[in-house]
């Protein structure tokens, strides 16, 4: 057999990665991508220089250590010496590849993919000062399929309270009894219900129970009920003598149970937080953004009582257009100045967010639309059409910024663009 040379590019210590009938490799010093496989045309092994377009993120700079998640978005997730991640979105067949930067309150120093519930799992090795020490914590990438807009996780070195009790069956009557097998609340709790087919009053809603036993509780409104030294109590403004309680959920009207949902208990105090002693977080409640908080001998208190909530480091993600390249009657408008008042955008299971041309105010998405009050706002799937502080500048560029711990996917945007002004 007669080996034949395919190139004189080089490799550097990096082990390659195996991408299908592809090879990604790290040339000589680590600061450019490659990949490399078999081609009929030529009759022979060639590929493609893929830090071509992302100089600036190599310049200066080496990878030292990768691995590819490929379910379900097909990344190559980068350590950079400096303790920066980068990612490679690759998909080979349809010729996509595109660089990313994701930057952290610390230090990357490892990375690795492991298939686990049915997608890749990444898994990092971050260096961070906590409390004034140098800490080294292994976090795991959250998953960034998600459904209902109440598992948003988007905060770093986060932990979440979530505790979902199963509830088998709810009666149409005065007031509402649920059966949750052992479910281990206690009179008075205050409990939101989520996912119940059938008996549809009944999601999203908060509610004080009553008349609790192993298995079942009655439904009552969600005002908490303040039990007075004398045994009576305050329930929607009076006072009444235990056994007159009249503010429970009439469910008589209701549409009838069918199966499933969830109860959780709501809470206002959230310990297990000693890893981020000291750190200012966000916090995601139930839907809905709250205000940061401090961690102080590991717990804070929430501002809303909540019954799922993550908590985390808090990190703004932005997005910045390349300058369009325009022309009109007098010729390329390059150089011109460029007035955009308008931007259409392509969201998929999106919310938040602000929007501004380069040099302009920044424009908070407004999304509610017909959700049920009380309810948090709703992910967006489609076109919306936000209109902008008017500015006019050179470069053209349009910026999208998110600060809050709320998904986005932005498929595509089209910003109407007047030349000249």
């Amino acid at each position: 057999m007669r080996v034949r040379s395919q190139g004189e590019v080089g490799s550097s210590e990096v082990p390659p990665l195996l991408i299908g009938n592809t090879i990604l490799f790290l040339q000589n010093h680590g600061s450019e991508a490659r990949d490399l496989a078999y081609t009929f045309e030529s009759d022979s092994f060639a590929g493609s220089n893929l830090s071509t377009l992302s100089k600036h993120l190599f310049e200066g700079y080496e990878i030292k250590e990768w691995a590819y998640a490929q379910i379900p978005f097909s990344v190559v997730w980068c350590v950079r010496n400096d303790g920066k991640l980068l990612g490679l979105t690759y998909i080979k067949e349809q010729q996509v590849w595109g660089w990313h930067w994701h930057e952290t309150d610390g230090e990357v120093e490892s990375v690795c993919s492991i298939p686990e519930d049915g997608e890749d799992s990444v898994y990092l090795i971050v260096k961070r000062t906590i409390d004034g020490s140098d800490v080294r914590y292994i976090e795991k990438m959250h998953s960034r399929v998600l459904t209902d807009v109440e598992d948003s996780f988007f905060v770093d070195s986060g932990l979440s309270l979530n505790n979902p009790i199963a509830i088998t069956n709810a009666t149409q009557a005065d007031p509402v009894v649920v059966t949750a097998p052992a479910h281990g609340l206690s009179n008075d709790d205050d409990v939101r219900i989520t996912h119940v087919k059938g008996m549809v009053e009944l999601n999203g809603g908060t509610f004080h129970i009553h008349g609790v036993t192993t298995d079942t509780f009655e439904l009552y409104s969600g005002l908490k009920t303040v039990y007075l030294a004398d045994g009576s109590y305050f329930a929607d403004g009076a006072i009444y003598a235990i056994g007159e309680m009249e503010n429970g959920v009439d469910g008589t009207g209701y549409s009838e149970y069918i199966s499933d949902g969830e109860v959780r208990a709501l809470s206002d105090s959230i310990s297990g937080l000693d890893h981020l002693e000291g750190e200012t977080v966000a916090v995601f409640g139930d839907g809905d953004v709250q205000p940061t908080k401090v961690v102080t001998d590991g717990a804070i208190t929430l501002e809303t009582a909540a019954s799922e909530v993550h908590i985390g480091l808090s990190y703004e993600s932005e997005m910045r257009t390349l300058s369009p390249v325009l022309s009109n009657n007098e010729g390329s408008a390059q150089s011109k100045k460029k007035h955009i008042n308008r931007v259409a955008f392509m969201f998929e299971k999106s919310r938040g967010g602000k929007i501004g041309a380069a040099g302009a105010n920044l424009t908070e998405l407004k999304q509610r639309g017909r959700e049920p009050y009380g309810s948090p706002t709703e992910l967006v799937t489609g076109i919306q059409k936000v209109v902008i502080d008017p500015s006019s500048n050179t470069p053209g560029e349009v910026i999208f910024k998110q600060t809050d711990p709320l998904p986005v996917t932005i498929l595509s945007l089209m910003p109407e663009v007047t030349i000249g002004g």
